[in-house]
């Protein structure tokens, strides 16, 4: 497995928020957030990703856990 840092990880997602692969970012982020779960970039990523699929309690679960991060 490459190691890479979680900054250049997370530059890569926002790729794929690009691409609108969205069912991978939602996969990514949320593997980040078990390591880091005060990670507020990658509650970002998922609440888009959450967004676009029209997962909406979903997303509003998560940008509400957004504002909680400290």
């Amino acid at each position: 497995m490459t190691e890479m840092s979680l900054s250049v990880y997370q530059k890569q997602i926002d790729d794929l928020l690009q691409n609108d692969k969205f069912d991978e970012v939602i996969t990514h982020c949320r593997y980040i957030l078990k390591a880091y779960p005060k990670n507020v970039r990658a509650y970002r990523q998922l609440g888009q990703a959450l967004f676009a699929t029209a997962q909406w309690d979903e997303a509003a679960e998560v940008f509400q856990q957004l504002l909680g991060v400290s």
